[in-house]
């Protein structure tokens, strides 16, 4: 590679694909999020449901 004899090609080149794989890499990370907010959810829907369950199975009225 002639062109890294110079040093401001070299660190533009670097810095171009520093940001290219930056780019990348915060465009891969929004990919998870889907799945990780649709576990959460139902997570806290399991939650709820055995709160009322328990809450349900402790105010029993005995007749």
């Amino acid at each position: 590679m002639p062109d890294d004899a110079d040093p401001t090609t070299a660190f533009l080149r670097a810095t171009d694909e520093s940001r290219a794989l930056r780019r990348r890499l915060m465009t891969q990370s929004d990919e998870p999020g889907f799945f990780v907010n649709f576990g959460l959810i139902a997570f806290g829907f399991i939650i709820l449901i055995s709160a009322l369950a328990a809450i349900g199975h402790f105010t029993q009225v005995t007749p």
